[in-house]
């Protein structure tokens, strides 16, 4: 690689090197890594957080048949994590897609624009919100193997901190969701400010822009993001409040709005007004800007009167009816006028202490949906009254019905295998209620203790959970089924992927035992695994004469016994030891118990069973790698047939011992290649080649 870099760079040429995925050991000679694998929502972003500032990680693939939702959620997240966004085909383009390509765009403009942090800078990790944050289940349709179509889970808001090189802070948020959010930033997510007055600023690509401001103490503050907003927030220190107000006239100018009558002896109270009023003059292009340069301004004039004021993140409200959303004000502040929205009422408040204020208002009606999430802004009047500036402190209403109910379900979604249905139920009005949940699901399904429970003297704001274990019939309908929960008025209904049984194959218990020598006219009186079409992973497939197979199981206390027959026109077997999979052979995964019901690899045993041009090996690959010279393989090829018959002691397995009727979880890999490097394979269940993952193992079972 040195010498690559050195030849690249010659003649003045300036490029730049990259490569795939992780290859830490080269960086230092390699400028940028792509990074093009399926994202899922259970990844961290670990290697930004130690490379971020030294290279660059680039494209965000995303699957353009996602959902606007689902394309946001994976490319946000990139954002969030400093990947160069990117690497998608050109239908990206096309007007249909223009939303998405949109929301990209915004993406990208905002990390050149804070290029700083977020490309020259340090990743410091993820900004987690005071208040909670719904989350958003979507489909990835982008993956690997029998995972391609995923479903990803993730919060509609997320935030990440950065560092630049000279130690500033900055903080990338944004909302994927179709709905309005508002995220409250703990004090100290961007530091302590070192002097007296600090303003909260947004960096935007058409410059920066101040969104509020703070005198001597951390920046709390809760900050809302409309639908598919993108925001990069840092703090900027300045000598004054009136040096405040002169940035955000600055900045009013650059953005074409109508900064008149400003005079240099004007106080406070006369120069805030009057940037108000400026900025309703913004052009249509930059009247995003309109609602962070008020808050700066309201926050400097709410300083300079000594009006402070905190609002809850989330007020639940039951539908139709009367709620309170309570205000504390600081001490030094005699009277305000303040409400809910547009309405304003003069308030008297106690100068000495703290004054909690209830403000009233009526909860929307719910319709069809079952709970509604708006945000709402308690409107503190500052000067002119109801056009003049005032503080807008944003706070989430969250609507449900007088009782609700919630429903998840865990466990096995196997047809013939249990899963777990809780319904949890809430009382949110003040009287006790008496309710019965009732739980809907396909009729041929069994619960236990019912279908249908009754709570009694549910007090006021008391939550219950009523569990219901399901039996999943092996002949159930395979496939989206619906389960729901009910309540009286409150439901709560999802949809359950059952997918088909785990496949199941025996092995016979072999006394006397057989004899390993290739010849398998032995093993024929027991039925045979076959594997042809249905289970053929092959590029370009024939049919059963390019590659099938019919396979054999058998055990006694010391050996688990493999005997198969494979139909192959060509064989290829140029490799040893681990690398075996390259070519004809067999793959073997055992994992002790059932199999697991989350993807895992953890706890498998998988062998390889290969003729190769030193003659017949089995080969271990996991837990360790080596050759398994305790183990026996015979092997023979005659007319396109190969035939393999190996003894494996259960000793070099490790501890699990079989019995009779126990079963472990079990999957078999036929690899083929024809002369031209590994093809593809035939498999019995899944979970080895493609993707290791024991939760797509069937069952093997010790007759």
């Amino acid at each position: 690689i040195s010498r690559i870099n050195r030849l690249a760079h010659s003649h003045g040429r300036d490029v730049i090197i990259t490569t795939e995925n992780n290859t830490e050991c080269y960086m230092d000679n390699v400028d940028a890594f792509l990074t093009w694998n399926p994202r899922y929502d259970n990844e961290i972003p670990m290697l930004p957080a130690v490379y971020s500032g030294h290279t660059i990680y680039f494209s965000s693939p995303s699957h353009l048949g996602d959902t606007l939702t689902a394309f946001a959620m994976s490319q946000g997240r990139d954002w969030l994590w400093g990947c160069q966004l990117g690497w998608m085909g050109f239908d990206l383009l096309n007007t249909h897609n223009r939303q998405k390509a949109d929301y990209l765009d915004r993406l990208a403009a905002h990390r050149l624009a804070a290029a700083d942090f977020m490309v020259l800078g340090e990743l410091v990790g993820e900004v987690r919100p005071l208040n909670r944050i719904p989350t958003i289940e979507v489909t990835w349709k982008r993956g690997w193997g029998r995972r391609g179509a995923h479903k990803a889970t993730l919060p509609a808001v997320m935030a990440t901190r950065w560092r630049a090189r000279d130690g500033r802070l900055a903080i990338a948020m944004t909302n994927w969701d179709a709905e309005p959010h508002v995220f409250e930033l703990p004090p100290d997510a961007l530091g302590h400010a070192a002097g007296h007055h600090t303003l909260l600023v947004r960096i935007t690509p058409r410059g920066s822009i101040p969104a509020g401001y703070r005198e001597g103490a951390p920046l709390a503050r809760a900050v809302e993001l409309a639908p598919r907003e993108v925001v990069v927030l840092t703090t900027r220190e300045v000598a004054s409040r009136r040096a405040a107000l002169a940035f955000v006239a600055e900045r009013l100018d650059a953005l074409g709005a109508r900064v008149a009558g400003l005079r240099f002896w004007d106080s406070l109270e006369r120069r805030c007004p009057k940037l108000w009023r400026a900025v309703e003059t913004l052009p249509a292009k930059n009247a995003w800007a309109a609602r962070p340069l008020r808050r700066a301004l309201a926050d400097v004039l709410a300083a300079a009167k000594g009006v402070e004021a905190a609002v809850p993140n989330e007020v639940v409200a039951v539908e139709g009816r009367l709620y309170k959303a309570p205000v504390t004000f600081g001490p030094g502040c005699a009277a305000v006028r303040c409400g809910i929205g547009d309405e304003a009422h003069a308030i008297r408040l106690s100068p000495k202490g703290p004054t909690t204020v209830p403000l009233a208002a009526t909860a929307p009606i719910l319709g069809d949906t079952s709970a509604l999430r708006v945000v709402r802004r308690v409107r503190i009047e500052l000067s002119g009254g109801a056009d003049g500036p005032a503080l807008e402190l944003p706070f989430v209403l969250r609507v449900v019905r007088p009782v609700e109910v919630a429903l998840s379900v865990e466990g096995s979604r196997r047809a013939g295998e249990t899963l777990l249905a809780r319904a949890t139920v809430r009382n949110n009005t003040r009287e006790k209620k008496t309710c019965v949940v009732s739980l809907l699901v396909p009729a041929s399904w069994s619960v236990e203790p019912g279908r249908r429970v009754r709570l009694a003297g549910l007090g006021p704001g008391e939550e219950r959970e009523v569990a219901f274990l399901c039996h999943v019939p092996r002949d159930a309908l395979v496939g989206r089924v619906r389960v729901a929960a009910t309540v009286h008025e409150a439901e709560a209904t999802t949809h359950v992927g059952i997918e088909p049984p785990r496949p199941q194959a025996k092995a016979h218990h072999r006394n006397p035992r057989p004899k390993i020598d290739g010849d398998l006219a032995e093993w024929r009186q027991f039925e045979p695994l076959v594997l042809d079409k249905p289970q053929a992973r092959i590029q370009d497939w024939k049919g059963p004469g390019d590659c099938s197979a019919r396979l054999w199981l058998g055990w006694d206390e010391a050996h688990l016994y493999v005997a198969a027959e494979v139909r192959d026109d060509v064989f290829d077997q140029t490799h040893r030891g681990r690398d075996v999979w390259q070519g004809d052979c067999i793959q073997l995964a055992l994992r002790p118990g059932a199999p697991p019901i989350k993807p895992t690899y953890g706890g498998v045993v998988e062998l390889g069973l290969a003729l190769t041009e030193a003659g017949p090996q089995v080969v271990q690959w996991q837990p360790v790698a080596r050759e398994l010279a305790a183990a026996r393989l015979a092997v023979r090829r005659a007319d396109a047939t190969t035939c393999y018959e190996a003894a494996i002691p259960w000793a070099s397995l490790g501890a699990w011992r079989p019995t009779r009727g126990s079963s472990v979880g079990w999957s078999l890999t036929v690899n083929d290649a024809d002369g031209q490097g590994f093809r593809g394979w035939l498999e019995w269940a899944g979970g080895i080649c493609g993707t290791k993952d024991a939760s797509a193992f069937g069952g093997l079972v010790f007759e």
